[in-house]
């Protein structure tokens, strides 16, 4: 039997070196009794990906641009097929407190919860602390990609990853969250932050009234474009999605496109 092994799946593309440096520097730092194996896979057949000890490095053949969906699914596949005992994400631009997965792993086993809920703290891209906390993360109503720490029955529910389809990669991590509370896994969460996460939406530095920072993106117009694919589904592939997606995820997206209305279809571009 292989030995118990925590798998840490990090997406990456083009971010600079010094940031992920410090993704894999919060990994390696994990203070946990089971050893950590993180896999690095990039978006980029041509970047040259930095070595380190526990470190499965792999450039897929050429860029999917899915927001990091098939290099996690890939990553996950991969860490699945070596025994992993516990598996979560970490993209490239985040980083994780030393203690974050014995917190987790300890309130798996005392809890017996498959499903473990990290918090996340918000940063800028200098690393500097955004103080803005979420109604949406508190509640559970969302779950942040870097938050999810699976084991036991919820390991392999990160296939389903890579069953969202790409147009709908924006809100990923959305879907699996649905996907799992329609599975009916138990989850539990931790209390205080463990996730530092790079914060590049603008209306979250517009809401403490600072300038968004110069590469920070806008949820809406993704969602148009969402609510435009929605629309033009022919009813063959809407009735494959309806039965495949969870309910939900469906109300999210007929809502999406009812608010359409008059709008142009090019009314609204990332």
């Amino acid at each position: 039997m292989a030995a118990p092994f925590f798998a840490v799946v990090t997406a990456c593309f083009d971010e600079p070196l010094s940031v992920l440096q410090r993704c894999l520097d919060s990994v390696s730092a994990q203070q946990v009794e089971w050893p950590v194996r993180q896999y690095l896979v990039c978006d980029d057949p041509a970047r040259e990906l930095p070595t380190a000890r526990g470190l499965v490095r792999l450039n897929l053949p050429h860029r999917y641009d899915d927001c990091g969906d098939t290099p996690r699914h890939i990553g996950a596949q991969l860490a699945l097929r070596g025994g992993c005992t516990g598996l979560m994400f970490l993209d490239a631009d985040n980083l994780l407190d030393n203690t974050h997965l014995a917190q987790a792993h300890a309130l798996h086993r005392s809890s017996g919860a498959p499903v473990v809920v990290a918090r996340r703290r918000l940063l800028r891209p200098d690393g500097s602390l955004l103080p803005l906390a979420s109604l949406e993360d508190r509640e559970l109503l969302h779950v942040d990609t870097n938050c999810f720490v699976l084991f036991g029955a919820a390991l392999h529910e990160v296939i389903r990853w890579a069953t969202v389809p790409r147009e709908l990669a924006c809100i990923g991590d959305r879907v699996f969250w649905e996907q799992l509370r329609a599975k009916g896994l138990p989850h539990v969460a931790l209390e205080a932050p463990t996730v530092g996460y790079t914060c590049r939406w603008a209306a979250a530095y517009e809401a403490l009234g600072e300038p968004p920072p110069p590469e920070s993106k806008r949820l809406e117009p993704l969602l148009v474009r969402l609510a435009w694919w929605w629309t033009d589904l022919d009813a063959d592939r809407r009735h494959s999605l309806q039965e495949h997606l969870p309910p939900k995820v469906i109300d999210w997206l007929d809502a999406y496109a009812a608010q359409l209305g008059n709008l142009q279809r090019n009314a609204l571009t990332p």
